[in-house]
């Protein structure tokens, strides 16, 4: 068992990819795209420190492209733990 995102920010980013588990993006792309929930405004340094503790807790894999930027995605070995987690945490709720 992975460890569980506490996180607003983490669970949000994790609620989007049980969505669409096979998305895969930059940092800078989870910030426009991932951070899902628009009416909580999302400052770059809270999906920072929710991408660290994703990638951390296993739920998301970062690798790096011919551009050298690196890309994140979920953890296929994790899809249906992330489903549990997610599903703890209704949505708008604090982690």
């Amino acid at each position: 068992m992975a460890g569980v995102p506490r996180s607003e920010a983490a669970i949000d980013i994790l609620r989007y990819l049980t969505r669409a588990p096979h998305a895969q993006d930059t940092f800078d792309g989870i910030v426009q795209w991932w951070s899902v929930d628009r009416e909580r405004a999302r400052n770059a340094r809270d999906v920072r420190l929710a991408v660290e503790e994703l990638v951390t807790t296993g739920f998301l894999v970062a690798t790096r492209g011919r551009d050298e930027q690196e890309r994140y995605r979920m953890n296929p070995a994790l899809r249906e733990e992330a489903q549990s987690v997610v599903a703890a945490y209704p949505a708008g709720k604090d982690g």
